[in-house]
């Protein structure tokens, strides 16, 4: 026997509130039965319609289209197709649908988490419905299908047979015209011929309108065509912002005419403004229009260094300054801004002309290294910064200049987000890069984030527009580049400046010479050899002695020098730039070798032992290999009788004191067949023999070069007194002109057996370089046989 006991359920609730629940009940149990029956007769009547007639050749299916006809042996559809938290569809926006899409869906939290990663996301609380911007679609349909495991199905939009829907995409090809890349449509054609700007081009079979004509096309055809027969894609609207004016019909200038270069004169450094080039100008008046965030991206040799300190001078008030370089740079970033930003600091740390503003640059030298209250101009290398990046974002700078810019190319460095660390708190950043990544923008991102927050809302919508995003098996592929023009209008609008040599070659020299000041930190300016030999030189020699002390000075200032000099080669090699390396000393050759090759860089190397049959195969590597970035070249060896101007480029590891020989060196690049101008870069150590020859070398260079010097070096580098200088003068005056008969002889009758096998093979050819005095065949000295120096002559019977 069984017994069912019942008993009334205890609840709270008043009658009036379960009366009210049982009605919505039943309310619900009514629509859900008015759906299910409106969704069946739907399906009955499609089965109706495609099983009442046999297939023939006028009745076939479209392949695209949205009928679906299933056959005994075809797999049902998983979903009814009645909305659910698994199953929806994509549609039009009503109220906007030539630029978004809304979802029709059940309620899904992970689907829900998904739409909140998609940038131009929106919530209507009236529908209860997400949408979304069309450029927008893929990306959402992609993530639903990889990151949901296709637990949720969307129905795609609905393309109105889409074989016949025809796709409209629009590029700005012009800061103030875009282009339609469109299939052909004649009724497009004819609505395209009713606007006033349009250009039809018959090469690439497109047409182009002004840039306010674009709103009033995207108007006409949603107004002509019906939902879906025209898939438009028109400018997104981070570039209609950027170029809202012109779309509003305003041909605004892209610099204020008030910022002219009277206006320059009042504001920055007298050095500065008396040496600028006109497009140096222009370079500094864009970075004001743009408030002092910008990308300096002019060619090598350009003058980036005096105009980031220009604008920096512009902005003095807001000083402290932070520069940010290579640690191969950082000492010569220091001389620079003593030389051009001498008055500003004068009238930031409140002193009067004449005095010394060394004690308020500061150059971070070590991890460790606190950042001085009274310091006002601050440099430190990417990599100290990363070290110490917390105790020195203790103090706000409010201006930040970031020299080789493209080190930050990767968001996820540490020295990315170090620098990302001071720049977000900064008004004014200066970015400055030779070879901005433009065939790689998906680099260049990070770069424009720190100069323009809100220019690309992600990163996403930045790669699919530019960077030819598309899914691969391991996710998004953002390496490739896409619409390269409309990206560069829309930096150059906003952040951008770059010119190219070619671009400006009427303005400058045709070779430009700068002194690179070396990281003091790297030469090791304490060996015993280094010190004795600078001793020695303070003491009064002459004739041969003298001769001898200066050649063994000449030796250790190489071999202390050698390990920074790797460091300026390194810097430069991430450039992607050729150049040419000139040295003197074997051990200086051979350091550079090594380090080349342990940075597995392709390069060439011509010196005293390389035969003539070689020379000609390396010339040619360089001058045809793109992979060939680097010529390792001998001052003395290689200083004439080869061409190599694929490069601009050229480099003097060490200095020589026969400024003939630097001149035929230098123009190894500078002749015919070079198109560009050419930057000379002599690299100098404090504290060794560079000292002494930098001044007295650059004396001579003037005389000798017609082309002159850069406004960017130490030209004027007075010389200074005393025994070694003296004695560096008297080398330089003797290598220019024709020696002494008497010293001549004096080397041929008196040859010191034990001197002679102590002298080095280099220091042997010293000496005969000092005896030549016909610059026009420096060849000759390359035949010279050196081995015939270890000992003494024969002395032949006479006959």
């Amino acid at each position: 026997m069984s017994f069912t006991v019942t008993s009334k359920p205890s609840t709270s609730l008043s009658e009036e509130q379960l009366k009210r629940m049982e009605e919505n009940r039943k309310r619900a149990l009514q629509l859900k039965q008015k759906s299910l029956s409106g969704n069946n007769l739907t399906n009955n009547s499609n089965i109706t319609n495609n099983t009442s007639k046999p297939f023939s050749e006028n009745n076939k299916p479209e392949p695209n289209s949205t009928n679906k006809i299933h056959t005994l042996n075809s797999s049902p559809p998983k979903s009814s197709g009645q909305i659910s938290q698994n199953y929806g569809k994509c549609v039009y926006l009503e109220s906007d649908p030539t630029s978004r899409f809304e979802i029709l869906v059940g309620y899904n939290k992970d689907l829900i988490d998904l739409f909140k990663t998609i940038s131009s996301r929106k919530y209507d609380p009236d529908t209860k419905r997400w949408n979304f911007a069309l450029t927008n679609y893929d990306e959402l349909l992609l993530k639903v299908k990889s990151k949901l495991n296709n637990s949720v199905k969307l129905e795609p939009l609905d393309r109105v047979a889409s074989s016949k829907s025809t796709g409209a995409k629009f590029f700005l090809i012009e800061r103030n015209r875009f282009e339609v890349q469109v299939e052909y449509n004649p009724e497009l054609q004819d609505l395209f011929k009713t606007l006033n700007s349009k250009r039809y081009d018959p090469q690439t079979k497109r047409w182009s309108f002004d840039l306010k004509e674009h709103d009033e096309l995207v108007k006409k055809i949603h107004d002509k065509f019906k939902r879906g027969e025209v898939n438009l894609v028109p400018l997104p609207k981070f570039v209609r912002d950027v170029f809202n004016d012109l779309l509003n019909g305003k041909n605004t200038p892209k610099i204020d005419p008030s910022i002219d270069f009277e206006h320059l004169k009042k504001n920055i450094d007298i050095a500065i403004a008396k040496s600028l080039m006109p497009f140096q100008i222009e370079g500094i008046e864009f970075a004001i229009q743009q408030n002092g965030r910008l990308l300096l991206a002019d060619d090598m040799g350009l003058g980036k260094t005096i105009q980031a300190l220009g604008i920096a001078s512009y902005y003095k008030e807001e000083w402290p300054l932070f520069i940010i370089v290579p640690s191969s740079v950082k000492f010569m970033w220091k001389e620079s801004a003593k030389r051009w930003l001498y008055d500003s600091l004068i009238k930031v740390c409140k002193l009067k002309n004449g005095d010394c503003v060394d004690e308020f640059i500061q150059v971070m030298e070590s991890g460790r290294q606190l950042v001085y209250p009274k310091s006002k101009i601050i440099i430190s290398s990417y990599d100290l910064l990363a070290k110490n990046v917390d105790e020195i974002a203790m103090y706000q700078y409010k201006m930040i200049i970031a020299d080789e810019c493209h080190l930050l190319k990767n968001n996820k460095a540490a020295r990315t987000k170090a620098a990302f660390k001071l720049i977000q708190n900064s008004n004014r950043v200066v970015l400055l890069s030779g070879t901005p990544a433009l065939s790689r923008p998906a680099e260049l991102y990070s770069q424009i984030q720190a100069i323009s927050p809100t220019l690309f809302s992600n990163f996403h919508d930045f790669g699919m527009r530019y960077c030819d995003g598309k899914e691969s098996r391991f996710g998004m592929d953002y390496s490739g580049y896409s619409n390269m023009t409309e990206l560069r209008l829309l930096l150059e609008e906003k952040i951008l400046i770059r010119r190219e040599k070619k671009d400006v070659i009427q303005e400058l020299p045709s070779k430009m010479r700068e002194m690179v000041i070396l990281n003091p930190t790297l030469i090791e300016l304490n060996t015993r050899a280094l010190k004795q030999a600078s001793n020695k030189m303070e003491e009064n020699l002459k004739g041969m002695e003298k001769r001898g002390a200066l050649l063994k000075y000449f030796q250790e200032t190489s071999k202390v020098k050698a390990k920074a000099v790797c460091e300026y080669v390194n810097d430069l090699l991430e450039s992607d730039k050729k150049f040419l390396v000139f040295a003197h000393h074997q051990n200086m050759l051979d350091e550079l070798e090594a380090e080349l090759q342990k940075n597995k860089y392709d390069y060439i190397r011509i010196d005293g032992s390389t035969s003539s049959e070689n020379r000609q195969v390396y010339v040619q590597k360089f001058q045809n290999s793109e992979k060939c970035q680097c010529a390792l070249l001998s001052i003395t060896a290689a200083n004439s009788g080869i061409t190599l101007t694929q490069a601009n480029l050229v480099v003097f590891a060490e200095l020589f004191w026969n400024p003939g020989i630097l001149v035929q060196a230098e123009d190894r690049v500078y002749r015919i067949g070079q198109k560009n101008s050419v930057m000379i870069q002599y690299l100098c150590a404090k504290g060794t023999s560079d000292d002494q020859m930098w001044p007295l070398v650059n004396e001579k260079l003037n005389v000798l070069s017609r082309a002159g010097l850069t406004r960017e070096n130490l030209s004027e580098a007075s010389t200074v007194n005393g025994p070694k200088n003296n004695a560096f003068k008297d080398l330089i005056d003797e290598s220019s002109d024709t020696l002494d008969k008497k010293v001549e002889d004096k080397l041929k009758i008196n040859p010191d057996k034990h001197k002679l096998k102590e002298t080095s093979k280099e220091e042997l050819q010293d000496i005969c370089l000092l005896l030549d005095d016909d610059d026009e065949n420096d060849d000759d000295l390359n035949t010279v046989d050196f081995s015939n120096f270890d000992r003494p002559p024969v002395k032949k019977p006479k006959q």
